[in-house]
Protein backbone atom coordinates (compact mmCIF):
# COMPACT_ATOMS: atom_id res chain seq x y z
CA UNK A 1 0.00 0.00 0.00
CA UNK A 2 3.15 2.29 0.85
CA UNK A 3 4.35 1.93 -2.62
CA UNK A 4 1.02 2.39 -4.19
CA UNK A 5 0.68 5.43 -2.21
CA UNK A 6 4.51 6.84 -3.39
CA UNK A 7 3.68 6.05 -6.95
CA UNK A 8 0.55 7.42 -7.00
CA UNK A 9 2.36 10.82 -5.54
CA UNK A 10 4.88 11.06 -7.55
CA UNK A 11 2.23 10.34 -10.69
CA UNK A 12 0.38 13.37 -9.40
CA UNK A 13 3.74 15.83 -9.18
CA UNK A 14 4.15 15.03 -13.39
CA UNK A 15 3.52 17.68 -15.39
CA UNK A 16 2.20 16.53 -18.81
CA UNK A 17 3.65 17.97 -22.48
CA UNK A 18 1.22 20.74 -22.50
CA UNK A 19 2.06 22.38 -19.44
CA UNK A 20 5.60 22.37 -19.95
CA UNK A 21 5.26 23.75 -23.11
CA UNK A 22 3.01 26.44 -21.79
CA UNK A 23 6.23 27.38 -19.64
CA UNK A 24 8.53 28.06 -22.82
CA UNK A 25 7.08 31.73 -24.05
CA UNK A 26 4.05 34.14 -23.68
CA UNK A 27 1.52 32.59 -26.41
CA UNK A 28 1.05 36.19 -27.68
CA UNK A 29 4.80 36.17 -28.98
CA UNK A 30 3.69 33.29 -31.58
CA UNK A 31 0.75 35.21 -32.63
CA UNK A 32 2.60 38.81 -33.30
CA UNK A 33 5.26 36.54 -35.20
CA UNK A 34 2.73 35.33 -38.10
CA UNK A 35 3.69 38.44 -40.43
CA UNK A 36 7.54 36.99 -39.92
CA UNK A 37 6.30 33.45 -40.36
CA UNK A 38 3.93 34.69 -43.74
CA UNK A 39 7.15 36.13 -45.16
CA UNK A 40 9.74 33.20 -44.29
CA UNK A 41 7.23 30.56 -45.07
CA UNK A 42 6.64 27.43 -43.62
CA UNK A 43 10.11 25.53 -41.94
CA UNK A 44 10.41 29.06 -39.92
CA UNK A 45 8.05 28.41 -37.70
CA UNK A 46 9.20 26.73 -34.85
CA UNK A 47 8.01 23.41 -32.99
CA UNK A 48 6.23 24.52 -30.52
CA UNK A 49 4.27 27.19 -32.03
CA UNK A 50 2.79 24.85 -34.44
CA UNK A 51 2.22 21.81 -31.78
CA UNK A 52 0.14 24.74 -29.13
CA UNK A 53 0.86 28.37 -28.90
CA UNK A 54 -0.81 29.30 -32.42
CA UNK A 55 -3.53 27.18 -31.56
CA UNK A 56 -3.90 29.74 -28.89
CA UNK A 57 -5.43 31.70 -31.70
CA UNK A 58 -7.41 29.22 -33.51
CA UNK A 59 -4.38 28.75 -36.04
CA UNK A 60 -4.16 24.79 -36.06
CA UNK A 61 -1.15 22.87 -37.84
CA UNK A 62 -2.70 19.97 -39.60
CA UNK A 63 -0.10 17.05 -40.69
CA UNK A 64 -3.02 15.16 -42.57
CA UNK A 65 -2.25 18.42 -45.29
CA UNK A 66 1.43 19.15 -44.84
CA UNK A 67 2.26 22.66 -44.42
CA UNK A 68 -1.26 23.97 -44.53
CA UNK A 69 -3.29 24.94 -41.17
CA UNK A 70 -6.94 24.89 -40.14
CA UNK A 71 -8.47 28.53 -38.92
CA UNK A 72 -11.48 28.35 -36.14
CA UNK A 73 -13.34 30.80 -36.25
CA UNK A 74 -15.41 32.36 -33.74
CA UNK A 75 -18.78 33.18 -34.04
CA UNK A 76 -20.92 34.20 -31.31
CA UNK A 77 -23.93 32.22 -30.83
CA UNK A 78 -23.64 30.85 -33.95
CA UNK A 79 -24.72 34.29 -35.30
CA UNK A 80 -23.48 35.34 -38.91
CA UNK A 81 -24.54 38.29 -41.00
CA UNK A 82 -24.79 38.49 -44.57
CA UNK A 83 -21.12 40.53 -44.66
CA UNK A 84 -19.82 38.33 -42.33
CA UNK A 85 -21.06 34.79 -43.97
CA UNK A 86 -19.55 36.97 -47.46
CA UNK A 87 -16.21 37.52 -46.57
CA UNK A 88 -15.96 33.50 -44.87
CA UNK A 89 -17.25 32.06 -48.32
CA UNK A 90 -14.44 33.92 -49.61
CA UNK A 91 -11.70 33.24 -47.87
CA UNK A 92 -12.48 29.74 -48.27
CA UNK A 93 -13.05 29.97 -51.62
CA UNK A 94 -9.66 31.69 -52.43
CA UNK A 95 -6.95 30.39 -49.90
CA UNK A 96 -8.82 27.43 -48.66
CA UNK A 97 -9.77 24.82 -51.67
CA UNK A 98 -13.18 25.83 -51.45
CA UNK A 99 -14.06 24.08 -48.17
CA UNK A 100 -15.69 24.97 -45.43
CA UNK A 101 -16.01 22.79 -42.02
CA UNK A 102 -19.55 23.67 -39.60
CA UNK A 103 -19.06 22.70 -35.97
CA UNK A 104 -20.83 21.26 -33.16
CA UNK A 105 -20.16 24.35 -31.59
CA UNK A 106 -21.75 26.37 -33.98
CA UNK A 107 -18.34 27.82 -35.15
CA UNK A 108 -16.54 27.73 -38.80
CA UNK A 109 -13.10 26.18 -40.09
CA UNK A 110 -11.39 27.09 -43.03
CA UNK A 111 -8.97 24.40 -44.06
CA UNK A 112 -6.04 23.84 -46.62
CA UNK A 113 -4.53 27.01 -45.32
CA UNK A 114 -1.03 28.24 -46.36
CA UNK A 115 0.86 30.18 -43.92
CA UNK A 116 1.71 32.49 -46.11
CA UNK A 117 -1.96 33.63 -46.66
CA UNK A 118 -2.92 33.56 -42.83
CA UNK A 119 -2.42 37.35 -42.37
CA UNK A 120 -4.79 38.26 -45.47
CA UNK A 121 -7.57 36.02 -44.22
CA UNK A 122 -7.29 37.47 -40.57
CA UNK A 123 -7.60 40.86 -41.84
CA UNK A 124 -10.16 40.05 -44.16
CA UNK A 125 -12.25 38.23 -41.42
CA UNK A 126 -11.23 41.41 -38.95
CA UNK A 127 -13.19 43.88 -41.00
CA UNK A 128 -16.17 41.99 -40.65
CA UNK A 129 -15.56 41.70 -36.73
CA UNK A 130 -14.77 37.68 -36.90
CA UNK A 131 -11.65 35.99 -35.71
CA UNK A 132 -10.19 32.53 -34.51
CA UNK A 133 -8.54 34.49 -31.32
CA UNK A 134 -8.56 32.17 -28.70
CA UNK A 135 -10.65 29.23 -29.89
CA UNK A 136 -7.77 26.94 -29.44
CA UNK A 137 -6.83 24.46 -26.79
CA UNK A 138 -6.47 26.11 -23.39
CA UNK A 139 -8.97 28.96 -23.89
CA UNK A 140 -12.35 29.61 -23.19
CA UNK A 141 -13.53 28.66 -26.70
CA UNK A 142 -16.75 30.48 -28.41
CA UNK A 143 -19.92 30.56 -26.33
CA UNK A 144 -23.07 29.35 -27.69
CA UNK A 145 -26.82 30.10 -27.56
CA UNK A 146 -30.30 29.10 -29.02
CA UNK A 147 -30.15 29.98 -33.10
CA UNK A 148 -33.77 31.19 -32.31
CA UNK A 149 -32.22 33.44 -29.58
CA UNK A 150 -34.48 36.81 -28.64
CA UNK A 151 -36.83 35.80 -31.84
CA UNK A 152 -38.63 32.49 -30.17
CA UNK A 153 -42.23 32.34 -28.53
CA UNK A 154 -40.86 30.47 -26.31
CA UNK A 155 -37.97 32.76 -25.44
CA UNK A 156 -37.69 33.32 -22.13
CA UNK A 157 -33.98 34.48 -21.42
CA UNK A 158 -32.85 35.95 -24.39
CA UNK A 159 -28.82 34.80 -23.92
CA UNK A 160 -26.87 37.10 -26.74
CA UNK A 161 -26.41 39.95 -24.81
CA UNK A 162 -25.12 37.96 -21.69
CA UNK A 163 -23.09 35.76 -24.03
CA UNK A 164 -21.34 39.20 -25.60
CA UNK A 165 -21.04 40.24 -21.65
CA UNK A 166 -19.20 37.19 -20.79
CA UNK A 167 -17.02 36.80 -24.09
CA UNK A 168 -16.00 40.57 -22.97
CA UNK A 169 -14.61 39.38 -19.83
CA UNK A 170 -11.87 36.92 -21.34
CA UNK A 171 -11.12 37.82 -24.85
CA UNK A 172 -7.99 39.79 -25.43
CA UNK A 173 -7.08 39.86 -21.73
CA UNK A 174 -3.75 38.10 -21.49
CA UNK A 175 -5.01 36.97 -18.09
CA UNK A 176 -6.90 34.45 -19.77
CA UNK A 177 -4.98 33.33 -22.94
CA UNK A 178 -3.76 29.68 -22.23
CA UNK A 179 -4.03 29.65 -18.61
CA UNK A 180 -6.56 27.04 -18.38
CA UNK A 181 -5.85 23.33 -17.57
CA UNK A 182 -8.17 22.26 -20.20
CA UNK A 183 -10.51 23.35 -22.83
CA UNK A 184 -13.83 25.39 -21.92
CA UNK A 185 -16.64 25.19 -23.40
CA UNK A 186 -19.99 27.55 -22.51
CA UNK A 187 -23.37 27.43 -23.49
CA UNK A 188 -26.12 29.79 -22.82
CA UNK A 189 -30.04 29.31 -23.54
CA UNK A 190 -33.46 30.58 -22.57
CA UNK A 191 -35.65 30.03 -25.47
CA UNK A 192 -39.23 28.00 -30.16
CA UNK A 193 -40.05 29.27 -33.80
CA UNK A 194 -40.59 32.78 -34.56
CA UNK A 195 -42.50 35.77 -32.61
CA UNK A 196 -42.87 38.48 -35.47
CA UNK A 197 -44.81 35.81 -37.72
CA UNK A 198 -41.34 35.36 -40.38
CA UNK A 199 -39.71 31.54 -40.26
CA UNK A 200 -35.99 30.50 -39.75
CA UNK A 201 -35.44 27.90 -42.53
CA UNK A 202 -33.39 25.05 -41.52
CA UNK A 203 -30.28 23.60 -44.06
CA UNK A 204 -29.63 20.62 -43.69
CA UNK A 205 -25.75 20.05 -44.06
CA UNK A 206 -24.86 16.23 -43.76
CA UNK A 207 -21.51 15.17 -41.87
CA UNK A 208 -20.86 19.40 -41.91
CA UNK A 209 -19.49 19.31 -45.51
CA UNK A 210 -20.14 23.11 -46.62
CA UNK A 211 -18.07 25.15 -49.14
CA UNK A 212 -16.92 28.64 -49.66
CA UNK A 213 -19.14 28.79 -52.60
CA UNK A 214 -21.71 27.57 -51.09
CA UNK A 215 -21.36 29.92 -48.08
CA UNK A 216 -21.72 33.05 -50.53
CA UNK A 217 -24.88 31.30 -51.77
CA UNK A 218 -26.58 31.65 -48.88
CA UNK A 219 -25.13 34.54 -47.75
CA UNK A 220 -26.79 36.51 -51.11
CA UNK A 221 -30.25 34.30 -50.17
CA UNK A 222 -30.08 35.43 -46.62
CA UNK A 223 -30.41 38.79 -48.19
CA UNK A 224 -32.82 38.23 -50.65
CA UNK A 225 -34.99 36.23 -49.15
CA UNK A 226 -34.94 37.15 -44.88
CA UNK A 227 -32.97 40.22 -42.94
CA UNK A 228 -29.39 39.06 -43.92
CA UNK A 229 -28.82 36.88 -40.98
CA UNK A 230 -27.64 33.39 -40.47
CA UNK A 231 -27.68 30.86 -37.57
CA UNK A 232 -25.55 27.81 -36.99
CA UNK A 233 -26.52 25.57 -34.65
CA UNK A 234 -24.93 22.40 -32.55
CA UNK A 235 -26.35 20.03 -35.04
CA UNK A 236 -23.86 21.48 -37.87
CA UNK A 237 -26.93 23.04 -39.63
CA UNK A 238 -28.14 26.45 -40.93
CA UNK A 239 -30.80 28.26 -40.20
CA UNK A 240 -31.78 31.81 -42.51
CA UNK A 241 -33.66 34.17 -40.33
CA UNK A 242 -36.52 36.15 -40.90
CA UNK A 243 -38.08 34.52 -44.40
CA UNK A 244 -41.27 35.60 -45.05
CA UNK A 245 -42.16 33.57 -48.59
CA UNK A 246 -40.76 30.44 -47.57
CA UNK A 247 -41.93 28.19 -50.65
CA UNK A 248 -40.22 30.59 -52.91
CA UNK A 249 -36.69 30.48 -50.89
CA UNK A 250 -37.19 26.57 -50.49
CA UNK A 251 -37.52 26.62 -54.87
CA UNK A 252 -34.13 28.18 -55.08
CA UNK A 253 -31.12 25.43 -56.90
CA UNK A 254 -29.33 25.97 -53.62
CA UNK A 255 -32.18 23.82 -51.79
CA UNK A 256 -31.72 21.25 -54.60
CA UNK A 257 -28.28 20.30 -52.75
CA UNK A 258 -28.92 21.44 -49.46
CA UNK A 259 -32.62 20.07 -48.24
CA UNK A 260 -34.97 21.92 -45.54
CA UNK A 261 -35.90 18.91 -44.48
CA UNK A 262 -34.30 15.81 -45.57
CA UNK A 263 -34.85 12.02 -44.45
CA UNK A 264 -34.68 11.14 -40.61
CA UNK A 265 -30.77 9.67 -40.63
CA UNK A 266 -29.51 12.94 -42.00
CA UNK A 267 -31.80 15.86 -40.25
CA UNK A 268 -29.87 15.62 -37.66
CA UNK A 269 -26.83 13.70 -38.29
CA UNK A 270 -23.54 14.89 -36.67
CA UNK A 271 -19.74 13.76 -37.70
CA UNK A 272 -16.61 15.03 -36.55
CA UNK A 273 -13.53 15.85 -38.59
CA UNK A 274 -12.41 12.05 -39.01
CA UNK A 275 -9.45 10.71 -40.48
CA UNK A 276 -8.92 12.92 -43.38
CA UNK A 277 -8.53 16.11 -41.46
CA UNK A 278 -7.55 15.22 -37.08
CA UNK A 279 -4.89 13.18 -36.20
CA UNK A 280 -6.83 11.41 -33.52
CA UNK A 281 -9.38 9.87 -36.44
CA UNK A 282 -9.52 6.06 -36.21
CA UNK A 283 -12.01 6.07 -39.18
CA UNK A 284 -13.01 7.84 -42.12
CA UNK A 285 -16.00 9.18 -40.10
CA UNK A 286 -18.07 11.72 -42.51
CA UNK A 287 -18.34 10.18 -45.52
CA UNK A 288 -18.80 6.74 -43.55
CA UNK A 289 -21.81 9.09 -41.80
CA UNK A 290 -23.72 9.59 -45.17
CA UNK A 291 -23.50 6.38 -46.81
CA UNK A 292 -25.18 4.70 -43.51
CA UNK A 293 -27.37 7.34 -43.56
CA UNK A 294 -28.40 6.92 -47.06
CA UNK A 295 -28.61 3.80 -46.44
CA UNK A 296 -31.32 3.64 -43.80
CA UNK A 297 -33.31 6.30 -45.89
CA UNK A 298 -33.32 3.60 -48.33
CA UNK A 299 -34.44 0.63 -46.35
CA UNK A 300 -35.85 1.82 -43.42
CA UNK A 301 -38.18 4.36 -44.13
CA UNK A 302 -39.61 6.71 -41.14
CA UNK A 303 -42.02 9.52 -41.22
CA UNK A 304 -43.03 11.87 -38.29
CA UNK A 305 -39.61 10.92 -36.29
CA UNK A 306 -36.49 12.54 -35.36
CA UNK A 307 -33.42 10.52 -35.24
CA UNK A 308 -30.19 11.34 -34.03
CA UNK A 309 -26.98 10.32 -35.26
CA UNK A 310 -23.89 11.36 -33.75
CA UNK A 311 -20.41 9.71 -34.72
CA UNK A 312 -17.20 10.28 -33.52
CA UNK A 313 -13.82 9.00 -35.23
CA UNK A 314 -12.17 8.91 -31.72
CA UNK A 315 -12.58 8.92 -27.87
CA UNK A 316 -12.67 12.23 -27.73
CA UNK A 317 -16.52 13.08 -28.05
CA UNK A 318 -15.88 16.06 -31.26
CA UNK A 319 -18.88 14.58 -32.22
CA UNK A 320 -21.06 14.38 -29.67
CA UNK A 321 -21.80 10.48 -28.93
CA UNK A 322 -22.15 11.35 -25.53
CA UNK A 323 -25.53 13.25 -25.92
CA UNK A 324 -28.42 12.22 -25.13
CA UNK A 325 -31.44 14.38 -25.78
Amino acid sequence: MEALLTAFNNRNKKQNKIEKLKTLKDPQVAFNKLEQYAKDGFDSIPDEDKDYFLKCFGIYYRAKTPKQFMIKLRIPGGQLKYDQAKVIGECAKLYGNDYLDLTTRTQCELRYIDIENIPTILKKLKEVNIDPYQTGVDNIRGIMCDPFDDMAFDNILPSYKTLLKLQDKFLYNKDWISTLPRKFNTAISGKISLRDGTFGVHVVVPSRIFTGSDMLELSNLSEQFGNGQIRLDMEQSIHILCVKDVSILLNQEFFKVYKNVNTPYLNNLIACAGTEHCPFGVIENKNDAIEMSNYLGEKVHLVNTRVRIYWSACVKGCGNQQMII
